[in-house]
């Protein structure tokens, strides 16, 4: 979509889309299954908010393609991949958890207004302190545990990029009880 109809979308934006649709459960024809959070992004996101160490998505909308691209060295007490993780969560929030259609209705609208005036569109909200409060609310009620081999091996990867190797290795042993025969997990848990 971005590619196809403007090319001045913010990197928060971008990167956020493509993390809310990573968690997505599809067949391998492509259709979808069920609409699912990135376990990763919210797992780590969890953590940073029951930290207190975490980013404000107010903050997150403002950031230039530099300042995105720039997080971890302009931000080393935060961690390094917070600010996907903080994007996700803004998208997966505002369409698929918040309880307020008015916020679904801001991101479908500034889609709109990127496609019309480009990089001068902004991401409006009124009232962000409630709109925070709301999003952390919800962010901290999601489920952010495994179920199936797919999950465990999703977030695995996860760890593995965050160079987490034990927390990666117990979770594609998780995934190789769930499935014994899943393709590419025991090569992943002997490489942790």
């Amino acid at each position: 979509f971005l590619n196809r109809y403007t090319a001045e979308a913010p990197k928060w934006l971008n990167e956020g889309l493509a993390e809310y649709f990573e968690g997505w459960r599809m067949t391998p024809e492509g259709t979808l299954v069920e609409k699912r959070t990135n376990l990763f992004d919210l797992k780590l996101l969890q953590g940073c908010l029951n930290d207190g160490k975490f980013l404000r998505p107010r903050e997150l909308v403002a950031f230039t393609r530099d300042e995105f691209d720039d997080f971890k060295k302009n931000h080393p007490e935060l961690h390094p991949y917070l600010h996907y993780a903080t994007a996700w969560s803004l998208l997966w929030f505002s369409l698929e958890s918040s309880e307020d259609k008015r916020d679904r209705a801001r991101v479908l609208e500034y889609l709109k207004r990127l496609c019309s005036v480009g990089e001068n569109a902004r991401f409006e909200v009124k009232d962000w302190d409630d709109f925070e409060a709301r999003w952390k609310k919800a962010v901290l009620a999601l489920t952010a545990e495994p179920v199936e081999a797919v999950d465990y091996v999703l977030l695995a990867g996860g760890y593995q990029e965050d160079d987490d190797w034990e927390a990666a290795a117990k979770l594609f042993e998780g995934a190789l009880a769930k499935d014994p025969k899943l393709a590419g997990a025991r090569f992943e848990l002997g490489y942790c």
